[in-house]
Parts: structure tokens; sequence; C-alpha cells
């Protein structure tokens, strides 16, 4: 059990420029295919909060 209220926000900055840091600070390139960055942040959230709700219950 947390000390948060229920569905307390969390706070997400920025996803990273992998390519840009390659290139740039480490000097080559990513190698890496299918590069794609998706913010999951509020289907994690409510995954939470279903197992949250489901431990309430018991």
């Amino acid at each position: 059990m947390t000390n948060m209220p229920p569905e307390y926000p969390v706070i997400f900055e920025f996803l990273p420029d992998l390519k840009t840091f390659y290139k740039k600070w480490l000097g080559k390139p990513l190698e890496a295919k299918n590069l794609s960055f998706e913010d999951k942040n509020l289907d994690i959230i409510k995954e939470w909060k279903k197992e949250i709700k489901k431990e309430e219950k018991k």
C-alpha cells in the first residue's frame, strides 16, 4: 500500500531521442531497426489501478 492518493499522477518528462544521442554523443549510428517510442504510462497506471481494486476487495 502506498501513501499517495488514488490516481496520483506520475511525472513523465520526455522520451529519449536515442538516434541523436548515439550520433552526436557517441559518434556512431544506432544499430537498431524499427525505432518507435510510445508513451504507455496511462495504460500501466490503469493496470495498477485494477490490481489495487482487486486487492481492496479481498
